[in-house]
């Protein structure tokens, strides 16, 4: 069965939604648009969205990135209140984070696993466990002033488990006849 489209755009076709998600300032209706490959598909992406503002979300949460959002919260919110020594300590921090895969992935679609996936990767890759711990001292005020923010639902970093240093054990070492002696 052939789905019902309404907009071609780049020779594709589409479905498209729209949707009044609030007013601006001088009381004209903010519209937004939804395009899907079929009817349901776009009215399912509006829906989402919709509720998303009903739960408390800013306006246009869903275009934000991680690697955006923090880079804007360190600059402008963070940064101002660190001394000089702690930002060129956190420069190095900073790069590990932005360079992760989290950085592209959207703000609201960042979980837990996520956190704790990229925490593997670090230790995997040499990364003392001190450092990972350092990173997630950056994480944890980044995403608690996203969720006072209005940009999250909830704090992901709430359920991320903190990495513990490996211990390794030695084997039981017997002593031989010329360590008794020694």
């Amino acid at each position: 069965m052939p789905r019902k489209t309404n907009i071609t755009i780049n020779n594709r076709d589409y479905f498209r939604v729209t949707a009044t998600v609030g007013h601006g300032p001088d009381g004209s209706p903010i519209r937004k648009q939804f395009y899907g490959e079929s009817k349901r598909e776009a009215e399912n992406k509006r829906d989402e969205y919709m509720r998303g503002i009903k739960s408390g979300l800013s306006i246009g949460f869903d275009k934000l990135s991680f690697g955006d959002a923090y880079r804007l919260w360190f600059d402008t919110v963070h940064k101002p209140t660190l001394a000089l020594s702690s930002i060129k300590r956190y420069e190095c921090d900073n790069k590990r984070i932005l360079s992760s895969a989290l950085t592209g992935t959207r703000l609201t679609d960042i979980k837990a696993i996520n956190v704790q996936s990229f925490y593997s990767k670090l230790l995997d890759s040499g990364v003392s466990v001190n450092v990972v711990r350092n990173i997630g001292k950056l994480l944890s005020p980044f995403f608690n002033y996203a969720l006072k923010s209005d940009l999250i639902i909830k704090n992901p970093m709430l359920a991320v488990e903190a990495p513990k240093e490996r211990k390794i054990q030695d084997e039981n070492k017997t002593l031989g006849r010329d360590d008794i002696k020694k």
